[in-house]
């Protein structure tokens, strides 16, 4: 599942409406932003048309509180209310006319995009996007005002959405302008017990995570939620934070009812309905219905399993200074951001009752110094006899194997120099045992951490066998990727482990910074797996890195095989869901998976794991693992997972320019070369574009210089090169001391040789006419300009950055170091350009006009 990754056009539109969110001295005449709870529908019904007013206003937004920081907001109002954060919901039955009347107040103006039907078409001069929203753009100038009225005809979950557009200068440094956008049922009133909860951003300070919210809050200031054991509880969660979540209730088991991108939403069967314990969200405009019922009392968490949204990463610098001033270094547990504490009251005459532990563990920290660079390693260890070094790490905790309804006492030695969080995940048991610090437990008697030197007891039961993690909770470094998690295994009555058909992969982080390097068993390269022919294992994967999302494939020869679905967080499918299917899954951050694999042929197979880092840090990485099935040799493992050794070599800034250009030739018929191919530099390294006519092609390789002019093609993936193709090379003929062409073989065979031809170049009064600034049709305000820098044009954005353009015809340019495949075309009349398109790898054309 990749991480959302603008396109081309798309990240020309994030440029110039990114709003950083920074403190700014409160301003008593502007009004204060209200968090919306979401239990108020917006308007009013009409001879049966809702009728809503919005104004987009400047307002103050305090997401952490009263004294917290105060960020000057846009955010829509309705006349005469407070505005908003997020923006007021909107909800009708399917089938009603809804009529919205819109008014941009600020000194900027704003796009709307949302307010319709999801079945309309594009609007002319709207940017890429999802077709629902691309169906409904509007623009508002200052002082605009517009009447929308559209009739639903589906029910679903979906959202509006508005940002702020023009220079910088006087532009709000927050904006809240999302709203809720829920079509029911006909005939169906809204359930008067659901709650619906939009995840939104609030900018960055320039630190490493933009700022999460939830309804407008950030914890621990987010609402708090109260239910009493046996309750069913109904929520809707809208994802409108342009990244993706994982979410995870502690405690309990919930059901996923529904899924949706805001322009349709797939309601499950009940005998389908997933049942989970975390729920990978997708970014960008996702959504969710969940249903649950809360079994046992007390002080309950449900957030997002990411560090960057729910730990440190998510305070404000004003928070850090006060916790800095409060002399709390190292607190016990630094949640903020996307949190939602929940409290469980017993019923009346409810009585807790434990049994006495039928056996008992105990687990030590151990820490070992010198590991890593930036910290110390530290691990769980299983006292087995002896009590275990307090120096030895093992990489990843012991693995703790319990069994369905025996009362099991663990007890946790903390021998770490700071307080512990241990949080036992997935699993059903009692609050004051869950492992949060000065949460877990009741809100009148909340468990503290456990104190270094100090040791405590927790006593689960477990109610069903599966698939668990245990891990730290809250920490503000990077002690989860340091080594404090583990695996935790629950067999049934009748089970034992048998480590040959049982095997858990663990995947997980190793390094004491963020974005360290994947880990699978607490090992960057974990050795080969031997396995029986014929004989049916268990696999079971759990990931607990700190904020990245795994695909995990299992191959033969480069292709999937198949596996057995078994389990999902711990929770065995149903029988009609156990089924055979590719081998291949996404897995985020706190969700486990079990498979049953039989493999049915001798030789090697390989377990890919890929990570996905964070957008932030982008990218990503392959580990793979040889599943040795019957009699395979050392070397025959070795030559699946790594391949054949490549020589690379370094080349200078020298070396590379010389191999830049264009090469154009004829390739043998029925030939996998290119009749054409641009070699380009971009961060320092040669990539080469087959494709440099123009025709956006997002296979953009990495060439692997490997001596004597030859090159290996490489695969190129948000900016990290995972592979390296082994058959195919490049190389590059010199005459008299220069690069006359490049042949591409494939094997021993020469499939094409292209020859180095010169550049197109355009004359300069050509490119003068293709200078200007552009905007969508019908805008106030330039988006981007061309410039023309001597002998090039130059694109440059409202914030300075400058990316050059290529020409590959007299109108039509190429911009790989912005975006590999990139293209860019001008429209020219008698006068000049008059409009530039924009075009990139999986996105439609998103055209400008030149503004006067």
């Amino acid at each position: 599942m990749p991480f959302p990754g603008a396109s081309f056009p798309g990240r020309i539109e994030v440029l110039c409406v990114l709003l950083l969110a920074v403190a700014t001295p409160a301003t008593a005449q502007l009004p204060r932003a209200s968090a919306n709870d979401h239990r108020t529908i917006a308007g009013r019904m009409v001879d049966g048309e809702l009728r809503v007013s919005l104004e987009a206003v400047k307002a103050e937004w305090r997401p952490r509180g009263e004294d917290g920081p105060v960020l000057t907001a846009a955010a829509f109002a309705e006349p005469g209310g407070v505005p908003m954060a997020p923006g007021p919901m909107i909800r009708v039955p399917a089938g009603t006319p809804v009529h919205v009347t819109l008014r941009n107040t600020l000194d900027h103006p704003i796009t709307i995009r949302g307010l319709g039907d999801r079945s309309g078409p594009p609007v002319d001069g709207a940017p890429p996007g999802p077709a629902f929203l691309r169906g409904t753009f509007i623009r508002l100038a200052p002082g605009e005002s517009r009447e929308v009225q559209f009739t639903p005809t589906e029910a679903l979950t979906s959202f509006y959405t508005a940002s702020v557009q023009g220079p910088p200068a006087g532009r709000p440094n927050g904006a809240v302008l999302d709203g809720v956008f829920i079509v029911d049922p006909a005939g169906t009133p809204p359930p008067s017990d659901e709650r619906v909860f939009v995840i939104s951003s609030s900018g960055s300070e320039g630190g490493p995570s933009g700022k999460i919210v939830v309804n407008g809050l950030s914890w621990p200031f987010t609402e708090r939620l109260t239910y009493t054991v046996g309750d069913t509880v109904r929520w809707r969660v809208v994802n409108l934070s342009g990244i993706y979540h994982p979410m995870h209730l502690h405690g309990f088991y919930f059901n996923v009812d529904a899924r949706g991108d805001g322009g349709s939403e797939t309601v499950y069967a009940q005998a389908d309905r997933p049942l989970v314990v975390t729920d990978l969200m997708p970014a960008s405009f996702s959504t969710m219905r969940m249903t649950w019922s809360p079994s046992e009392q007390g002080n309950w968490l449900f957030h997002c399993h990411l560090i960057r949204h729910m730990g440190e990463p998510q305070l404000f610098e004003k928070d850090r200074a006060a916790k800095a001033a409060a002399g709390h270094a190292h607190a016990s547990h630094d949640m903020a951001g996307l949190v939602l504490g929940i409290t469980v009251r017993p019923r009346p005459g409810d009585v807790v009752a434990e049994p006495a532990p039928a056996r008992r563990l105990d687990v030590w920290t151990s820490t070992r110094a010198g590991v890593f660079r930036e910290g110390p390693e530290h691990a769980f260890q299983l006292q087995d006899g002896a009590v275990p070094a307090a120096d030895a790490p093992r990489g990843s905790g012991t693995t703790l194997v319990l069994r369905q309804g025996e009362p099991t006492q663990i007890v946790v030695h903390n021998r770490l120099p700071f307080p512990l969080s241990m949080h036992w995940h997935g699993l059903e048991l009692r609050s004051v045992y869950d492992g949060v610090g000065d949460w877990s437990g009741t809100p009148e008697s909340p468990r503290a951490p456990i104190a270094p030197g100090d040791s405590r007891a927790v006593l689960i039961t477990p109610p069903r066998a599966g698939t668990f993690m245990y891990h730290t909770h809250g920490e503000p470094g990077h002690e989860l990727s340091q080594g404090l998690y583990g695996g935790f295994l629950v067999l049934g009555p009748n089970e034992t482990f048998d480590p040959v058909r049982d095997r858990l992969f663990l995947l997980a982080s190793r390094g004491a910074v963020r974005n360290a390097p994947p880990a699978i068993n607490g090992q960057e390269h974990l050795p080969p797996q031997r396995f029986a022919p014929g004989q049916s294992v268990r696999l079971r994967f759990a990931h607990i890195s700190e904020d990245e999302v795994k695909t995990v494939r299992l191959l033969q020869a480069g292709k999937e095989v198949q596996w057995r679905a078994r389990a999902k967080d711990g929770a065995d499918l149903p029988a009609h869901q156990r089924v055979d299917e590719t081998a291949k899954f996404d897995l985020g951050v706190g969700e486990t998976r079990d498979v049953e694999w039989t493999p049915t042929q001798s030789g090697v197979y390989v377990l890919e794991v890929r990570t996905e880092f964070y957008p932030e840090w982008g990218g990503a990485q392959v580990q793979r693992v040889a599943f040795a099935v019957g009699d395979v040799t050392d070397a025959a493992m070795t030559t699946a997972v790594r391949g054949t050794e490549l020589p690379v070599v370094d080349l200078d800034a020298a070396a590379r320019e010389r191999y830049l250009g264009l090469f154009r030739g004829a390739a043998r018929a029925g030939a996998s070369a290119p009749d054409q191919a641009r070699v380009f530099l971009n961060d320092g390294q040669l990539f080469v574009d087959e494709s440099p006519d123009g025709t956006p092609k997002p296979d953009i390789r990495y060439l692997v210089p490997l001596g004597a002019h030859t090159f290996a093609y490489g695969r190129f993936e948000d900016g990290v090169i995972v592979e390296a193709d082994q058959a195919r090379r490049a190389r590059f003929v010199e005459t008299a001391g220069a690069i006359t062409a490049m042949e591409i073989s494939e094997g021993n065979t020469v499939v094409g040789r292209l020859d180095h031809v010169p550049d197109v170049v355009v004359p300069a009064d050509d490119l003068d006419r293709l200078a200007g600034a552009w905007a969508p049709p019908g805008g106030t305000f330039a988006l981007v300009s061309t410039e023309r820098q001597g002998e090039a044009l130059t694109l440059v954005f409202p914030n300075g950055r400058r990316r050059p353009l290529i020409p590959a015809g007299a109108t039509r340019f190429l911009a790989p170091s912005f975006q590999p495949g990139a293209v860019v075309e001008f429209e020219v009349d008698a006068t000049g350009a008059v409009a530039i398109s924009f075009r990139s790898p999986g996105a439609p054309p998103f055209k400008m006009v030149r503004k006067p």
